[in-house]
């Protein structure tokens, strides 16, 4: 695949553009869900509340604090199964941060066997958290990831290698939370992004649309910081599109109430 460079500043923001390649841009907005609500002060069924008081550190990255148990952005193809790619690289990150167990979760398990949305579709955040916790957490080794073209193949009995599969089921999956707090606590968290279309040529920087755009639609991103510059506030967020993105797969993202909805989820294992 080849990017071109273009290295264009983008007026009135600080963040950095490129051109991708037409076909995989087109691939990016073919993923995207519905636009997430914003009307309310993050607020929603979740109760999520996005600005806290208890998380002190000005500047916190996960990849820092946990070096080598961060997961790599991975992009799904044409599959629209983001929710379940997060949601594996979520649960990837918080095994190894826990001690509780060092591997690569398979989103391919939550797309062949969710109980409450399975398959290449956009299933909401609140379907992949039930997923979660109903099917627990399976290996990429022993169910590998082959849905890029979108074929979904059937709930394996058994492990690709023969093996019985033996998930890992969550102590918790739960919705109510304080995103500093907890990412600075347990790891990296799930949570959905209104997708502008500048975003699709983002390279670098700190990222926020023009006050002219409009979102087309959002996807999940996996928040695994935060910092400032200036007086800009942001996110540092795992990207699901491939570390040939933005910041090798991650961007940093303003903190801003059009850009984030009020839904996301974490998950805890026992120890």
């Amino acid at each position: 695949m080849f990017i071109y460079l273009c290295a264009t500043l983008v007026s009135a923001s600080s963040w950095t553009a490129r051109t991708y390649p037409k076909e995989q841009v087109d691939i990016w907005t073919q993923r995207l869900g519905p636009v997430s609500d914003v009307n309310s002060e993050f607020a929603s069924l979740d109760s999520v509340t996005m600005d806290d008081t208890e998380s002190n550190d000005v500047d916190f990255d996960a990849r820092t604090r946990w070096p080598g148990f961060i997961s790599d952005s991975r992009d799904p193809g044409m599959c629209c199964g983001l929710y379940a790619f997060a949601a594996a690289s979520m649960a990837t990150d918080r095994l190894a941060i826990h001690g509780v167990a060092t591997m690569v979760v398979s989103p391919q398990h939550m797309i062949s066997c969710g109980t409450t949305c399975r398959g290449c579709k956009s299933c909401s955040v609140y379907e992949t958290a039930d997923n979660l916790k109903s099917i627990g957490v399976i290996s990429e080794s022993c169910f590998p990831y082959v849905s890029e073209r979108g074929r979904v193949p059937q709930c394996p009995a058994n492990c690709q290698n023969g093996s019985q599969i033996s998930p890992i089921k969550p102590k918790y999956v739960y919705r109510e939370f304080t995103v500093k707090d907890d990412v600075y606590a347990n790891g990296p968290v799930v949570f959905i992004m209104n997708i502008f279309p500048s975003f699709n040529r983002y390279s670098s920087g700190i990222y926020y649309p023009a006050s002219t755009e409009r979102p087309m639609g959002s996807e999940p991103v996996v928040i695994v910081g935060w910092g400032t510059d200036g007086d800009s506030e942001y996110y540092i967020v795992k990207c699901f599109r491939g570390v040939l993105f933005g910041e090798r797969g991650y961007a940093r993202v303003r903190k801003e109430s059009k850009l984030w909805a009020g839904s996301g989820f974490g998950v805890e294992f026992e120890q």
